[in-house]
Order: C-alpha cells, then structure tokens, then sequence
C-alpha cells in the first residue's frame, strides 16, 4: 500500500512487474513525478528484502519504464475511442495486451532497457512520457 492505493506486484529473476490498475493510476494522478520516485523506492527495497540482492535497474530507469508503459496505455486508450470501428477494435485490443502489466528487467531480463536507460538519461526526453496529464484528462473525462 502506497499513498492509500493498493498496488498489485510481483518479483522475478532481477525483474519486477506492477499491475497498471485504477489503483496504479490514483496513485500517480497526482504528483506524478514524486510518487514515480517513491514507487521506483519501494520496487527496489521490496526486491532487495524478498531476493536478497539488489535489483540492478537505475531508480531513474526504473521509473521511466513505468511512466512509459503507462504513457502507451493510455494514448492508446484515447485512440480507441475516437477509432471505434470494428476493424480498429482488434487492433487496439492488440495494442494493450502487453500493457495490462509493466514488466521492468534488468539488463538481460527485458528487451527495452537500453531504450529506458538512455531515455533516463534525458530528462527533457523522459518528461514527453510523464503520464500525469493524461491520467487526469482520463479521470476528468470520466466524471463529465
């Protein structure tokens, strides 16, 4: 439990995956970036109590996978609504498969962490991906 949302985690061999929830996304409604920090905080210490070793992705890493992840979902989830036609359907249905879960690995563990590093690496670049504004036009679209 984190600033009162329950999250749904899960640990593998120098990975962790987190469950991109409603949970997932209250918790990063608001202040997006210092909460992105206290969950790459929290992934890392329940990693290094429950393994016994150190998860080896950078914190900064860390949370730009998760922001990017999250980014992907949503701007996909828009897409959906404004191309609904049956034949689109399939194809974002397709699209958010792998979004149901962020799954962050260590080098050798996941694919991208090269692009998560190197995005980590600048800041101007891994802000494009801060979710924040886009969980909250969501939330806001929601209660109209």
């Amino acid at each position: 439990m984190i600033h009162g949302c329950k999250l749904t985690l899960s640990l593998g061999e120098q990975s962790v995956h987190i469950e991109n929830d409603a949970a997932l996304q209250a918790l990063l409604a608001q202040d997006t970036e210092g909460r992105t920090f206290e969950l790459a905080q929290l992934l890392k210490q329940l990693y290094l109590n429950h393994k016994g070793e150190q998860l080896r992705i950078p914190l900064r890493s860390l949370e730009v996978e998760i922001w990017g992840h999250m980014y992907w979902d949503l701007q996909t989830r828009r897409l959906c609504k404004v191309f609904s036609a049956g034949i689109f359907r399939k194809l974002f249905a397709f699209l958010l498969r792998p979004t149901a879960w962020i799954d962050c690995g260590a080098r050798g563990q996941d694919s991208n962490r090269r692009l998560w590093d190197f995005l980590a690496e600048r800041p101007f670049l891994a802000k494009l991906l801060n979710p924040g504004r886009l969980i909250n036009k969501q939330q806001n679209n929601i209660h109209k």
